[in-house]
């Protein structure tokens, strides 16, 4: 624009919904100014600075006008940016990252609207003329969008790290219970997530413990009732222990419980001292079979687990089970005793050692077994040596008689040969029995399978016994 506005300078105005032909007033551009704040001239008025000049929105005058302050809406430009920023400093305090994308994006829309006034006649007005009507409207929902967009996830992120950290803390480690570990896994810091899983595995524990504690305390009292054995844990082990106490309150043990290893077992060393006492003292155990351990055959021994043995082995059994363990071996045994061989006796044998082992006070028939047995064994190896010395006699012979064909044909084959040809064969046999010792296949590939081979090598061919041992 060519001419420079004042606020003394004159300008004609033209008013918008002025009745048709009505020529244009003339006002000076601070009478102008003071109207369009006063809402006494409407905002899209327009004026002309003068004959030649064009018609032209009186607010873009008005911010042109040299005699007006163009940043008055400095503060109002500061706000834009600053709030935003500020919010957004008191979000992430208070929520850290949960939701920081809403004030973030707050910041933005500030910092828009502020090179907005900037690079427009809005920087002329104050505070208030700067926030009031559409730009002010338009401005403050999406201040109000962001920070909503910001809090809901922000709140709620607080809220789950609030309920985690709670739980945490609580003297009780079943209080992590409460908790989604979906939850746990996205709200929680690594150490807190490590420690979730360790009062989790404590809290397991704490109630398996009370579980069996109630349990054991009920098999004391003899109880019978099947709710008085609810175990927790896994759910495969804690059926069958339910099955061993039902069992030992009911004094229903069968063979099935003689093979019961202490590791699969919930309750530990309170139950298993328990069983081990139940089967030593019953005898329908060593008698009564089960649909998952049918009484072993006559001639077999029962089958008890490594852990079973061994306690029961320290502690012994009772005199009704000694006398069905003596009572069944003394069976076999007896009927053993007419076998012939060590193989046959092997199951008398047997049953015989495993009541022994329990500290059972075998009858004679184990007696007179173990007597046979030793006497037969004896016999047997005695055999087995003399057979083993024959055999070796007649190895020895055998190697005897190679050596002494070997040096027949060495004898042979060396007869007319020149002393140096006999020395460069001999030499050349000596490295090929040093890579192949015996193997007459070896040989006979050593040096091409030729006559240069020598005597020695073609004789090593001949009988592979004596040249290894050469």
């Amino acid at each position: 624009m060519s001419v420079v506005l004042r606020s003394s300078s004159w300008v004609m105005v033209q008013v918008e919904g002025a009745p048709p032909g009505a020529p244009p007033g003339k006002m000076r551009l601070a009478q102008v100014r003071a109207g369009l704040q006063s809402n006494q001239l409407p905002a899209a008025t327009m004026i002309q600075a003068g004959p030649n000049e064009p018609w032209r929105p009186a607010t873009d005058a008005v911010a042109e006008c040299v005699d007006f302050q163009p940043t008055r809406a400095r503060v109002g430009i500061a706000l834009l940016i600053a709030v935003p920023v500020v919010w957004l400093g008191l979000h992430a305090t208070l929520f850290g990252t949960w939701g920081i994308g809403g004030p973030a994006a707050v910041v933005l829309v500030g910092i828009v609207a502020a090179a907005m006034v900037v690079g427009t006649s809005r920087r002329t007005r104050t505070v208030g003329e700067l926030f009031k009507g559409g730009f002010g409207i338009t401005v403050g929902v999406l201040f109000f969008l962001g920070e909503l967009a910001g809090l809901v996830p922000g709140v709620g992120g607080w809220l789950k790290e609030h309920a985690i950290r709670t739980a945490l803390a609580a003297n009780d480690p079943c209080a992590v219970e409460s908790l989604e570990e979906d939850n746990v896994k996205a709200y929680a810091s690594d150490a807190e997530q490590q420690q979730y899983y360790q009062r989790y595995g404590d809290c397991r524990t704490a109630r398996e413990n009370a579980a069996c504690a109630r349990a054991l305390a009920a098999l004391d009292r003899k109880s019978n009732a099947d709710g008085d054995y609810a175990l927790v844990g896994d759910p495969q082990q804690a059926e069958k222990t339910h099955g061993v106490f039902m069992r030992l309150a009911q004094g229903k043990l069968n063979a099935a419980d003689l093979g019961w290893a202490k590791l699969n077992l919930e309750c530990g060393d309170g139950l298993w001292s328990r069983l081990v006492a139940g089967l030593a003292a019953s005898p329908t155990a060593w008698s009564m079979a089960s649909p998952e351990a049918p009484l072993p055959a006559d001639n077999q021994e029962f089958k008890l687990s490594e852990d079973m043995q061994t306690a029961l082995a320290a502690q012994g059994v009772s005199e009704p089970a000694k006398t069905v363990l003596r009572a069944r071996a003394e069976k076999l045994a007896k009927s053993d005793l007419a076998k012939n061989t060590i193989l046959e006796m092997a199951g008398g044998k047997g049953l015989c050692e495993q009541a022994a082992s329990l500290k059972v006070d075998v009858g004679p028939s184990c007696k007179a077994l173990a007597k046979r047995y030793a006497g037969l064994e004896a016999n047997e190896r005695a055999a087995s040596e003399r057979a083993a010395a024959r055999q070796g006699a007649q190895d020895d012979a055998a190697e005897q008689r190679e050596k002494t064909l070997f040096v027949s044909c060495m004898t042979a084959c060396n007869r007319g040969r020149t002393e140096q040809q006999a020395q460069e064969d001999n030499a050349r046999a000596a490295d090929c029995n040093e890579k192949c010792g015996s193997d007459p296949t070896c040989l006979a590939s050593c040096s091409g399978g030729g006559s240069a081979s020598g005597c020695q090598l073609g004789c090593a061919r001949k009988y592979p016994g004596a040249a290894s041992g050469l």
